[in-house]
């Protein structure tokens, strides 16, 4: 059953209950409930109280209409000298010469609630409901009527369905952070950047025809400069902010014209865009002006939504977040991809990160959008940034005004952006509010070419377009980076051929030894491959063409430690497939491994992995097959002991690091060493005149004993003695009186053609009888 359906049995069945005077869901006939009766229009008596009817609306336009017949507060009435309101029941005249600033939270006497029913006026004097998004809007009388609304409302249904309308101002909300002078003849040098100057030439030699919608939600825009010229959808175009002047979308504060200037010169005449002026000529509009902006947008079915606005401190109240929320997630249901500028620190301080900080940054379901700038002599890198060359253009994030945060998906350029100006001209400028533009004009494309992909697949389309910025893989400040358009016609387009090579899937990326192998499936109708491959800071790159029955290439040309994402491309003469799915990894170099006998057991050392996070030991015994894993340990410790050998046994042992779920590849023969037990001195004496005496540990499955002696404790000059392994003592002859005699002793076994030596045992002193 539809909504508007409910609303209107409750009504009805409400009325009934009234007359009767039974109880219908807890409400008795004398509470004051609303009805929302769409055909009577009448009100019904309760008591010695009327109950208010609900006007109902199906469009922005005809919500207008009944706000107009409603007589509530308009924005822009506040900002007029010599308004005069009533406040408390008592006449106060406001002459604040168009300083909105100066009105209360509650001046413009109204709330907005979402909800299925309603079930009080609470002292409203008029109720508007748009039907299709549970969305009423309730006008009072006064300014302490809506207060004391909102108290009871906020009670009765909780900060998450209410929504105070006040007045915002655009100097609070928009992303810009000024102006800048920087001599750029180009229109848009982000335009050049992501390869959509090459798009937009390509347009019509593959025909792409289709036509996208995009809206920008700003301050309108000044039509008269060449790139609006046959861009403007002005049908669906209209002023969310003033009710009398709908088809008035001008602008009179130049921050529209450049958001929407940024997204006419990036991409062909069928995007057209659908402007929606929510905010005064003195920069003011409210939370309803907002809503009805993206509630035109989702009415218009447009196909991006760009919206270079963020609610920051005192704008970004709970309840403005959760009443817009439904809206972005409606447009997200409706497969409208919605672009948001991240936010800029300008008069809010210091970037900061956009969780809880900027809003709608911090939603799941937009696109949020870093800035970019470029890099220039003397510029050095801070938190954040990086020094990428893409088209001989070297940008960094620009970490002096963008936020930044988990939340971040792209970069954009964003620093001296020039574009359309409010005079018909062109300005640069700078902030987050230029990026956002970018990223929906790239969203446009992908919109225009595949436009049967999901939200989720359109993002992960640009993913794949994206040059990585930053550290490796998405990072808090530029994301997954910034999309580079210009062979995406190409890829996804025929060229004529009659027969055209299916997608490919990069399966999987492992370390060799050597470099790295990668492995993709089979693509139907090929008969070669085309192995791409980028790193941090450099685009897709072809490294390799092979025939069609191979399906693993090595690449070789990598550099330990930095990650690679490898892309391949299924090739049928001049015609290349797509790419269904790309890989990433990180060049992990095979640790060598050396293995020692030592005092105490086996010590295993390997060489130092550049981007590991660990390694782990595997340990066999000569003999068997298998490798088990022994231990693993984290980066910075590249050796351990293996105190567990048993005595007389060879053990291997070889190493993998890893980082991440990236593996590096192992050396098959790994490094062997012979356990050999130490040797135990039990007794060390000189009882007779010249001679010492020492007695050791009989051990079991040794060839025999090495015994040195020296005057020098380093043992720089010593002699030695072999004995056999059933030796356990011996007494050293003809020694000098006084002298201090320096011992030590060790095992040794002979096996297979080689002698392994075990470790020296503790050295024992004693002075000459």
């Amino acid at each position: 059953m539809r909504s508007k359906e409910r609303k209107r049995i409750l009504a009805f069945v409400a009325a009934l209950a009234v007359c009767t005077g039974t109880v219908f869901e807890g409400l008795t006939s004398g509470a004051g409930h609303v009805y929302a009766d769409c055909d009577k229009r009448s009100s019904i008596q309760q008591g010695a109280s009327e109950g208010i009817p609900v006007k109902m609306v199906d469009s922005v336009d005809e919500l207008d209409e009944a706000m107009d017949e409603a007589g509530m507060v308009k924005p822009e009435d506040l900002g007029k000298s010599g308004y005069t309101a009533e406040i408390g029941g008592e006449l106060a005249g406001y002459d604040v010469g168009g300083d909105t600033k100066a009105q209360s939270e509650y001046s413009l006497r109204r709330i907005v609630l979402f909800a299925d029913e309603v079930s009080d006026d609470y002292g409203a004097s008029d109720i508007i409901c748009y039907d299709k998004y549970d969305y009423y809007i309730f006008g009072f009388d006064t300014e302490q009527d809506t207060e004391q609304a909102y108290r009871q409302m906020v009670a009765d249904y909780g900060s998450d369905k209410c929504m105070l309308d006040e007045i915002m101002h655009a100097d609070d909300i928009l992303a810009d952070s000024g102006t800048s002078t920087s001599p750029y003849t180009a229109v848009s040098w982000g335009t050049e950047y992501m390869g959509m100057d090459t798009l937009k030439a390509r347009v019509s030699s593959y025909s792409v025809e289709a036509r996208v919608d995009v809206a920008v939600i700003d301050t309108g825009v000044n039509d008269s400069n060449t790139l609006f010229e046959g861009r403007i959808d002005k049908t669906a175009s209209r002023n969310c902010y003033d009710s009398d002047n709908i088809g008035d979308y001008s602008d009179s504060l130049g921050h529209g014209s450049h958001v929407a200037g940024i997204i006419a010169d990036a991409t062909p005449d069928n995007v057209r865009l659908t402007i929606l002026k929510c905010f005064s000529d003195s920069g003011t509009t409210s939370g309803t002006v907002i809503q009805k902006g993206i509630m035109a947008a989702i009415d218009q079915d447009v196909d991006v939504i760009n919206m270079s606005v963020c609610f920051y401190g005192d704008n970004a109240k709970e309840d403005t977040k959760v009443t817009i929320d439904g809206f972005i997630a409606e447009a997200k249901k409706r497969s409208i991809v919605m672009c948001v500028a991240a936010g800029n620190a300008g008069r809010n301080g210091s970037p900061m990160d956009v969780e809880g900080n900027s809003y709608p940054a911090d939603r799941e379901d937009v696109i949020t959008v870093s800035a970019l700038q470029k890099l220039t002599a003397g510029d050095t890198d801070g938190a954040g940034d990086t020094t990428v060359k893409v088209d001989n253009t070297t940008v960094k994030f620009a970490s002096g005004y963008s936020y930044y945060g988990d939340k971040v998906d792209f970069s954009a350029p964003g620093s001296a952006v020039r574009s359309a100006w409010k005079d018909g001209g062109y300005r640069s400028n700078t902030g987050t509010s230029m990026a956002s533009p970018h990223i929906a004009a790239a969203a446009a494309y992908v919109k225009m070419a595949e436009p049967e992909l999901t939200n989720y697949e359109l993002k992960a389309r640009l993913i794949e377009y994206s040059v990585d910025l930053g550290d490796a893989g998405k990072d808090i400040y530029c994301g997954y980076g910034c999309p580079y358009m210009a062979d995406y016609f190409r890829n996804v387009y025929d060229d004529g051929s009659d027969i055209a090579p299916g997608k490919c899937t990069v399966t999987r990326a492992d370390n060799t030894s050597s470099g790295i192998k990668v492995f993709w499936d089979q693509a139907e109708n090929a008969d070669g491959y085309m192995v791409y491959r980028k790193e941090v800071g450099v685009g897709y790159h072809c490294i390799a063409v092979v025939n069609g029955e191979t399906f693993t290439y090595e690449d070789n040309d990598v550099q330990p430690g930095t990650y690679y994402r490898y892309a391949v491309k299924a090739c049928r003469g001049e015609k290349l497939g797509s790419c269904a799915g790309t890989f990433l990894t990180i060049r992990l170099a095979t640790p060598n491994v050396a293995a020692k006998n030592v005092k105490g057991g086996i010590k295993v050392a390997w060489s130092k992995t550049a981007g590991a996070q660990g390694y782990r030991i595997y340990r066999k015994k000569k003999g068997t097959s298998s490798w088990s894993v022994y231990k693993s340990v984290k980066a910075g410790t590249c050796s351990m002991m293996d105190t567990g050998a048993s005595p007389n046994a060879t053990y291997i042992y070889t190493v993998k690091a890893y980082h991440s779920y990236v593996w590096s590849s192992y050396s098959p023969g790994g490094a062997s060493a012979y356990r050999v037990p130490d040797a135990t001195f039990v007794s060390v004496r000189s009882d007779a005149k010249r001679s010492v005496y020492v007695k050791w540990k009989k051990l079991s499955g040794i060839t025999g004993y090495q015994l040195q002696r020296s005057y020098d404790a380093s043992f720089c000059e010593y002699r030695a003695v072999n004995l056999s392994g059933s030796a356990m003592d011996r007494t050293m002859k003809y020694l000098t009186p006084g002298k201090t005699c320096y011992v030590r002793i060790r095992c040794y076994k002979k096996s297979g053609g080689k002698v392994y030596y075990g470790a020296w045992s503790t050295v024992k002193k004693i002075k000459v009888r």
